[in-house]
């Protein structure tokens, strides 16, 4: 709610509060903000490539590596 006192006078209240929010729950799953617990709207933003890099996505790189490297693309 902050935010809106960096909008002009006159805007859409309702339009820019939606993308406002949707931004949010965006950058959310992305995992680059984590809502801090029983705080309704506070978050702590993570380090980028913490929130970026897990066991998961390194797994995954793994496996496109050896893909590209079995398939000749990377020697």
């Amino acid at each position: 709610k902050q935010i809106l006192l960096y909008l002009p006078q006159k805007f859409n209240e309702v339009k820019v509060s939606r993308e406002i929010e949707a931004t949010i729950k965006k950058v959310e799953e992305l995992g680059f903000l984590k809502k801090l617990k029983n705080q309704e709207e506070n978050y702590e933003i993570r380090r980028a490539i913490k929130a970026f890099v897990d066991a998961s996505w390194l797994s995954d790189f793994d496996a496109k590596l050896l893909e590209y490297k079995k398939d000749g693309k990377w020697s």
